[in-house]
């Protein structure tokens, strides 16, 4: 994906005036036919039109139906884009004055650790959102949870040298069990009620899980838990197509875009590489591809340096549109797997099969050709030295 970046404008005057007026433009979109209910503790819940909580009262169907008051996405992503370059200014500020919570974990050993996630594991999917997460690890807000932080830790303890993160420092395969064994004492804690962060850490750690092998299993429940609160809290349907949740912050919409996205791409590659079923189908999710915080895009990538390693010239991180690719591919996938590898597809007419393999032939063909030009690489190049996250889109 492509993502535009903020441009000057052409004159100050002339560019309030149009953005002013492009501020106040009332659009009108379908409705979703989700509503989300809210009780009296304060927590909240995603229902469809067969539950006996879904609101269908006149009241509420003239305010789904009122136009929204649209603000230009220019706007927003500058606004995330600042919070984002100041959030990583107070990084080192917060770690230095000794506000960021690790948990117990020695301080130099957790930002050892955080540093090789956004190196590595965090371009993969973009399950965290650095700014959100950072910001709340230092002041206790609600992106941040200690069950977030235990498997950030326990996913890229793996590629760490260190021997502190290792129960037997000989041993490369225990790298992580500490930090998996305090997965476990935290888990039971957050299964009873929804939660960003919550689902944030169950993707994280069945990722981990999946890529060591032997652990599928484990991956695919724990996956599946987050699958289930993803549909508690409605993530599958965009939040500004639900009117009773307009009071949400741009930051708020691009988190829940995000999370939905890369449980989405979760589910389509477990669901792939194990046989199985996907959970969360296309026809029953309503969430655009579109990610406004392009600050980490042009971002000045390098891998995380080994002092045996000769030195990496580093290249852009393009970790915003390479997303949204795979976003987009997941999407083919999901048809894929329908279409060809389900129970019934062996049943079907072969000249009906025929035609979906050629659509779906298609559809790759179209997503390849359409890749922008910056993700389009050979393989074969080597005067280019891509990032391992671009070289998997590949």
């Amino acid at each position: 994906m492509s993502v535009p970046l903020p441009t000057a404008s052409r004159s100050q005057d002339v560019g309030d005036e149009e953005a002013a007026a492009a501020a106040l433009t009332e659009i009108s979109r379908p409705p979703a036919l989700s509503r989300i209910a809210y009780f009296a503790t304060g927590e909240s819940s995603y229902h469809g039109p067969t539950s006996a909580l879904y609101d269908d009262s006149e009241q509420y169907k003239k305010k789904a139906n009122q136009p929204a008051k649209k603000i230009p996405e220019e706007w927003v992503q500058k606004g995330l884009m600042a919070e984002a370059a100041q959030q990583r200014q107070m990084e080192a500020i917060n770690h230095t004055s000794g506000k960021l919570d690790f948990d117990g974990v020695d301080p130099d050993l957790g930002m050892h650790l955080l540093d090789l996630h956004w190196s590595r594991q965090h371009h993969s999917f973009c399950i965290t959102y650095r700014p959100a997460f950072m910001r709340d690890m230092a002041h206790g807000g609600r992106y941040f949870s200690k069950l977030l932080l235990n498997a950030i830790f326990f996913g890229v303890s793996k590629f760490s040298p260190r021997s502190e993160v290792r129960s037997n420092p000989d041993d490369v395969r225990t790298a992580g069990s500490r930090f998996r064994q305090r997965i476990k004492e935290l888990v039971g804690q957050e299964l009873d009620k929804s939660k960003i962060t919550t689902i944030q850490a169950l993707l994280v750690f069945s990722s981990s899980l999946f890529a060591l092998g032997e652990e599928r299993s484990a991956a695919w429940l724990y996956a599946g838990i987050a699958f289930r609160m993803i549909i508690d809290l409605g993530l599958h349907v965009d939040a500004t197509l639900l009117p009773n949740l307009n009071t949400m912050s741009d930051e708020d919409v691009e988190i829940r875009r995000r999370v939905f996205w890369s449980a989405y791409l979760v589910d389509k590659l477990q669901s792939l590489y194990q046989g199985r079923p996907v959970s969360l189908q296309e026809i029953d999710c309503r969430v655009p591809i579109t990610f406004l915080d392009a600050y980490e895009e042009l971002e000045h990538w390098q891998p995380f340096p080994y002092p045996e390693l000769p030195t990496h010239p580093g290249a852009p991180a393009y970790s915003v549109s390479t997303f949204g690719q795979f976003c987009r591919l997941s999407v083919v996938m999901n048809r894929i797997l329908n279409k060809v590898y389900t129970e019934r597809s062996t049943r079907r007419n072969p000249d009906d099969l025929l035609l979906d393999l050629r659509a779906l032939h298609e559809d790759l063909e179209r997503w390849r050709t359409e890749l922008p030009q910056h993700l389009n690489i050979s393989l074969f190049d080597t005067t280019i030295v891509n990032p391992p996250h671009i070289l998997s889109l590949q």
